[in-house]
């Protein structure tokens, strides 16, 4: 299945010595949806602008997000502090929504990101080491870092913030699509942008720099680089002479279970058909379940087409383990 974009939100707002906690179950825009959905995942970026100060960015609420490298700049009159975290969202983070930290001083202006993604490797979802870059004394757009995916179909998403005095014009990014700016205006204005870039086939890639924004020797910006692996695609069909594991028997078929890392567990089951068990994000055809694992018929023939269950038997990892656990 390929990454696609549920949509995304942000605003900015003055100085504040307050968090702010922002929904995603509703207000999501320029996707598939309003609303995240478990296993989607989630990328929030915060930029606080400030003068010799350096406010946290991080998201820590709810918890499991992993926090990016803080780029934070100390060389001119107005100071950046922007930072990017993701999570793979579980249950309750729907509900309870993101919490974005106070920017620490009623001066500090701040603005926020927040993407949701789909189709991403669930056990991995950055492809690789995301980069970095900052930079003072010109003007507060940022210009990300260029980095290299790995992997056919990866997204590649460009974050970035900037400080500035009189800094209240929101960036610009053509290249970028569903690009997100939003300013918070106070004694520092904060600015941040994000969007992602879906074009890459090979090598490396150098994002251009955000338009837009202010020009000025005090100001400054700082810039993450991120790339979503796309999720595996593996839906097996299953022979009793293509046996990977179990005891073979010409009189009976199996189960075989797919998952991300692509095992090839095969058990013995009495039962008449072959049952090709995958996760939401690897399903080809027939409906999908956002919250919960797809089973699907395989015929014999070594068909790879799922047919779609009348009855709709979704059932979760937890359920899936207790049946498998019966079948042995």
């Amino acid at each position: 299945m390929a990454i696609s974009y549920v949509g995304g939100r942000g605003a900015g707002r003055a100085g504040s010595t307050s968090t702010v906690v922002v929904p995603i179950n509703a207000g999501l825009t320029g996707g598939s949806g309003s609303t995240a959905a478990v296993d989607d995942l989630c990328i929030v970026t915060v930029s606080t602008a400030t003068q010799a100060r350096q406010p946290a960015c991080a998201i820590t609420t709810p918890t499991g997000f992993t926090a990016l490298t803080v780029q934070r700049t100390t060389a001119t009159t107005y100071d950046t502090n922007v930072q990017t975290c993701y999570k793979k969202l579980v249950a309750g983070d729907i509900s309870s929504g993101i919490t974005i930290p106070s920017t620490g001083n009623s001066a500090d202006g701040q603005a926020y990101t927040i993407q949701v993604f789909r189709g991403q490797n669930l056990t991995t979802p950055i492809d690789v080491t995301s980069t970095y870059a900052t930079g003072s004394g010109v003007g507060n757009q940022p210009n990300p870092a260029a980095i290299t995916p790995s992997t056919t179909g990866a997204w590649i998403i460009c974050c970035g913030g900037g400080a500035a005095g009189t800094g209240t014009t929101l960036y610009t990014a053509s290249y970028l699509t569903n690009f997100l700016s939003y300013n918070g205006a106070d004694t520092n204005d904060g600015t941040v942008g994000a969007g992602y870039y879906t074009g890459w086939s090979s090598g490396p890639y150098d994002p251009a720099a955000f338009g837009g924004g202010s020009t000025n020797a005090a100001n400054s910006w700082g810039s993450t680089t991120i790339v979503i692996k796309p999720a595996t695609s593996s839906i097996w069909s299953v022979d009793i002479t293509e046996v990977a594991s179990g005891t073979e028997s010409s009189s009976v078929t199996y189960i075989r279970v797919v998952s991300e890392t692509e095992s090839n567990t095969v058990i013995e089951s009495t039962s008449s058909a072959y049952i090709g068990v995958v996760v939401r994000t690897e399903v080809n055809t027939g409906t999908d379940s956002p919250s919960a694992t797809y089973i699907g018929i395989v015929a014999n023939a070594e068909s790879s087409t799922l047919e779609d269950i009348s009855s709709a038997v979704f059932i979760t990892i937890a359920d899936l383990t207790e049946a498998i656990a019966t079948l042995e």
